[in-house]
C-alpha cells in the first residue's frame, strides 16, 4: 500500500514537471508566433502604403 502510494506521488511529480515544461514551451511558441504575426502585419502595412504611394 505504501509503496503504491510512493509510486503514485512519483508519477504525479513527473506529470506536473512534464506539464510545466509543456506550458512553458507553449508560452514561448505563442510569444514567437505573436511576434512573427505582428512583424508580418507591420511589414504588410508598410508594403501596402509603399505601393499606394507609388500608384499615386
Amino acid at each position: 500500500q505504501f509503496a503504491s502510494l510512493k509510486c503514485q506521488i512519483k508519477a504525479l511529480e513527473v506529470w506536473v514537471v512534464n506539464h510545466v515544461c509543456c506550458l512553458r514551451f507553449l508560452r514561448i511558441n505563442f510569444n514567437l508566433m505573436a511576434e512573427i504575426i505582428l512583424e508580418r502585419e507591420v511589414v504588410g502595412v508598410g508594403e501596402e502604403s509603399f505601393f499606394t504611394s507609388n500608384q499615386l
